[in-house]
């Protein structure tokens, strides 16, 4: 019984010292991470698994405010041989004016869709059956904000360069019923 509580007091330790170290990161130590990232520099082993750390509290988090961020995260955690195909609608992806060169532009308004699609390569094909929205969904060097809290998305570009995180193909299938 005692081992039993001494387990249980070492996982709750944990536990909390890996929230601790989140609110940290979160709130201070991305910044530096950034700036580091901004002048050339290489994030340290603390550094990266902060970032991923934080990856992985959007992905499980997320459900709440931003579903498709925390699909998107979900997504970029495995590394995926074929696109994946979502028969569902998404209709802020076929508004062409949000797209500028081919990127996806941020909206206050529409915040769930510009946390969720860091993507670019969009194609979009319409007819009478359905709409095919496709894009390659990887991160880039920007801010977002999530509720005034802003996540810097260069650390998980520099995770996808060294290759913790996978980019991916995305298909949308809208499926007009007659």
């Amino acid at each position: 019984m005692r081992k039993l509580k001494k387990i249980i007091k070492c996982a709750i330790a944990v536990t909390l010292l890996l929230c601790a170290n989140l609110v940290y990161y979160v709130f201070a130590g991305q910044e530096r991470s950034a700036e580091k990232l901004a002048q050339g520099k290489e994030l340290s082993l603390y550094e990266c698994v902060s970032a991923y750390q934080m990856h992985t509290a959007i992905w499980l988090f997320g459900w709440i405010i931003a579903p498709e961020a925390a699909m998107e995260a979900r997504l970029m955690h495995v590394k995926h041989t074929r696109p994946v195909v979502i028969y569902s609608s998404f209709p802020s992806l076929a508004k062409p004016e949000l797209w500028k060169n081919g990127v996806y532009d941020l909206k206050d308004s529409q915040f769930q869709y510009a946390a969720a699609l860091n993507g670019k390569d969009l194609s979009i094909e319409k007819n009478e059956a359905y709409t095919k929205c496709e894009l390659t969904v990887e991160y880039s060097d920007n801010v977002q904000r999530v509720g005034g809290i802003p996540v810097h998305t260069c650390l998980f570009r520099h995770l996808q360069d060294i290759g913790w995180l996978f980019p991916y193909k995305i298909v949308y299938i809208d499926v007009k019923t007659i």
